[in-house]
C-alpha cells in the first residue's frame, strides 16, 4: 500500500454477542463495526452537492478483535461444562 494510502477490505464475521454474521470493515488491519444510525425517518443530510433522503449514515467504530476470541472461548468452556466438545 503507497503511503498515504489505507488498505480498506469488508468481511462478514459473526457478531461476538449474537453469533449472526455482521459486516465489519477492516481499515489497516484495524477492525471497525459498522453501525446503520437512522435517528428519525423524516431526517436528512447535506452532504456536498447531494442530499441522503433517509437521514440514514454509517458509523464505522473501531473494535478490539479480542472480542471475537473471547466469544469462542466462552462457548468452548460451556461445552466442556455440559460434557460435549465441538
Amino acid at each position: 500500500v503507497p503511503m498515504g494510502e489505507a488498505a480498506v477490505a469488508t468481511v462478514r464475521l459473526p457478531h461476538p454477542r449474537t453469533g449472526e454474521p455482521v459486516l465489519y470493515l477492516l481499515v489497516d488491519n484495524v477492525v471497525h463495526e459498522l453501525q446503520r444510525v437512522a435517528d428519525t425517518p423524516a431526517g436528512s443530510w447535506l452532504l456536498a452537492d447531494s442530499v441522503q433522503q433517509d437521514g440514514a449514515f454509517i458509523l464505522a467504530t473501531p473494535i478490539d478483535p479480542c472480542l471475537f476470541v473471547l466469544k469462542k472461548l466462552i462457548d468452548d468452556r460451556r461445552s466442556a461444562r455440559r460434557g460435549s466438545y465441538t
